[in-house]
């Protein structure tokens, strides 16, 4: 069952200096006292711990407590069930996280920020795409090959083994969720180390998965600090695979604590820096407007494919402009418990630091701050930093290239079709990209030439591309290996290939029978 709200994380929670505004009200906590409920065996030195099924005692740090938990990991391999009654539990987890959907968005919105309604959206989001998940694992077959007569080749496909995963703090439920979800439905165990940040919905989650059906020890969450409990985790000799979502500078460690260990596998979801590129020829500016100021505004510019710079044509750009202009002043900000709000606090005062740092440098770089100049004389409290519009970017400036992480949209024109693609690819990034024309050939042309792994290309706004199951990989720093779909399963599956002499096989079986 629960485990009832521990005063104990409410006083964590308001006493974290690199929290935000809301970490300084308790009172919110103990109103919600009776709605909110977490796991945790131990809070110690500021950081939770808590592997399920795996306690942590005397002290221990996170990094003990996760050694401990991958210790005991290959005797909780899934093969202990069959794989599609295992995929049947997975899918249970999903009606799970659905029936608790307002605990598991309070616990984000309370950590970092996330307007409440939007973190509701997200844990249906999470239990959606889970299933999803499950049943195309039901749907993976391996191959027969080619071979000589007598002869059976097979191309099969078995779990990679124990999984580590580190999720960020920006979509505490969801990514964590969609590493979860694909490794678990590829057969595997698998060891979390969420956010320091935000980590109370992925301990919840442990609970959860047992109650579903989740064999104990085979979903383990462990939280800590990146240095402690990150770097064991990746260098852990008995870690088959990391996957990972974060900054690049932290992905490029992870690589070396890899390659130092066991050579273990990685997929790596880093920084992103996406373009939106409008063509002259679009006649909706009203709804791409909308469209662009969501890709920038949503949970605070907090999104690893938050559309950050729009590309431009000269042409259209100030009747552009002021749509979206008018846009980013009709945010609602506020207190993200607030369900009419939608535009919260930046995730910490580190966050918040950073962002304004690159505010400063921006103007040192000459671009012109078109939108949310009078925060840097009089900033809002808390770590709320209102939405900011550069105009007159250039291709090499520092803003226009490196990741913000935050609600600051970078506008840079364009005459020629050469011109965009050169403006969008002069960033080490390649995440996403957008392509707003109305001529099919031009966007196609330009979406093969950008550099990044998943490209949309549309005449005007309208329903979501309902795309199940689809896979994409990242390109350049923004990191490598597939997510999503039968590939981001297939990335956490190791390939055998088997022959089997069937002359051989039959005569041993049945002495009197022969293969012609």
């Amino acid at each position: 069952g629960h485990v009832a709200f521990h005063a104990e994380a409410a006083a964590f929670l308001a006493a974290d200096d690199d929290g935000f505004a809301l970490h300084e009200r308790a009172d919110v906590f103990e109103a919600h006292g009776g709605l909110v409920k977490f796991h945790a065996e131990q809070l110690s030195d500021g950081v939770h711990l808590m592997a399920r099924g795996h306690s942590a005692h005397d002290g221990a740090g996170p990094a003990a407590v996760l050694l401990q938990v991958i210790e005991g990991e290959r005797e909780n391999l899934v093969r202990r069930k069959p794989h599609a009654a295992f995929v049947h539990d997975t899918e249970a987890v999903g009606v799970a996280i659905e029936a608790e959907a307002e605990a598991l968005a309070l616990y984000d919105t309370l950590e970092m920020g996330i307007p409440v309604s939007v973190s509701m959206e997200d844990v249906h989001g999470s239990a959606r795409a889970l299933r999803v998940t499950a049943d195309l694992a039901t749907t993976l077959t391996d191959e027969v090959l080619p071979s000589r007569r007598g002869t059976l080749a097979l191309n099969v496909h078995e779990p990679v083994g124990v999984v580590g995963a580190i999720t960020p703090w920006n979509f505490p439920l969801y990514i964590a969720l969609s590493k979860i979800g694909a490794a678990l439905s590829a057969g595997n165990s698998i060891v979390l180390k969420p956010s320091e940040i935000a980590s109370l919905s992925s301990l919840r989650l442990a609970d959860l998965a047992v109650s579903a059906g989740i064999p104990e020890g085979v979903l383990n969450v462990v939280p800590g600090l990146g240095p402690e409990a990150g770097a064991a985790l990746a260098g852990h000799h008995d870690v088959d695979m990391l996957t990972f979502t974060g900054s690049t500078v932290t992905g490029k460690v992870l690589m070396g604590l890899a390659g130092a260990s066991n050579l273990k596998r990685l997929a790596l979801e880093c920084g992103g820096k996406s373009a939106q590129i409008v063509l002259p020829d679009v006649s909706d500016l009203d709804g791409i407007a909308a469209e662009i100021a969501r890709g920038i505004l949503f949970n605070s510019g907090q999104v690893c494919t938050a559309g950050s710079r729009l590309i431009v044509h000269r042409s259209v750009r100030d009747a552009l402009m002021g749509r979206v202009l008018a846009h980013a002043a009709a945010v609602v900000a506020g207190d993200p418990l607030d369900s009419r709000v939608d535009f919260g606090p930046l995730a910490s005062a580190g966050q918040y630091a950073r962002v304004r740092a690159y505010l400063d440098l921006g103007c040192a770089e000459d671009a012109q701050m078109v939108f949310g100049k009078e925060q840097l004389a009089h900033p809002p409290a808390g770590c709320m930093l209102m939405p900011v519009i550069f105009s007159d970017v250039s291709k090499s400036m520092r803003i226009a290239r490196e990741e913000i992480f935050g609600p600051v949209l970078c506008v840079l024109e364009f005459d020629t079709i050469e011109q965009a693609v050169e403006i969008a690819n002069a960033t080490p990034y390649g995440l996403v990209g957008t392509v707003w024309t109305g001529d099919l050939a031009a966007g196609l042309g330009i979406a093969r030439r950008l550099r990044c792994g998943h490209v949309a290309v549309a005449g005007a706004p309208g329903e979501p591309a309902e795309v199940s199951g689809g896979s994409f990989e990242p390109h350049g720093q923004s990191g490598f290996g597939a997510e999503g779909g039968a590939r981001g399963l297939r990335a956490m599956m190791k390939l055998k290939s088997l022959s089997v002499d069937l002359g051989a096989a039959a005569r041993h079986l049945h002495p009197a029978c022969g293969i012609p």
